[in-house]
């Protein structure tokens, strides 16, 4: 497995032209907010747990996928390997989406 060689502040090519998301971490927190809310039919505790193991997964994943050995079209699908940074951010993105159901339940 490889692991990503990313700080805080990585740029993410992939997103440079909105400028909310060309730190790829911003991307991962606003990936994992928007999972929490796509599952919010779920009780609090499974949206927590379905995201955990979704991005444990995606990084696992990202350090197995180069994205140097995929067409263009699935460049998104590769990884420059597995970022515990990136996990945080998903999963803070995931507590934050969460929050909205727990105040109004």
């Amino acid at each position: 497995m490889r692991f990503a060689k990313d700080t805080w502040l990585s740029l993410d090519p992939g997103y440079a032209w909105f400028w909310p998301f060309k730190y790829d971490k911003m991307a991962h927190a606003v990936g994992g907010f928007s999972l929490s809310l796509c599952l919010g039919f779920l009780s609090a505790l499974w949206v927590l747990f379905a995201n955990i193991i979704f991005w444990v997964l995606w990084e696992i994943k990202d350090g197995f996928v180069s994205v140097e050995n995929l067409p263009l079209k699935w460049k998104w699908w590769g990884g420059d390997g597995f970022s515990y940074k990136d996990l945080i951010c998903s999963i803070a993105g995931a507590i934050i989406g969460i929050l909205p159901y727990l105040v109004l339940q």
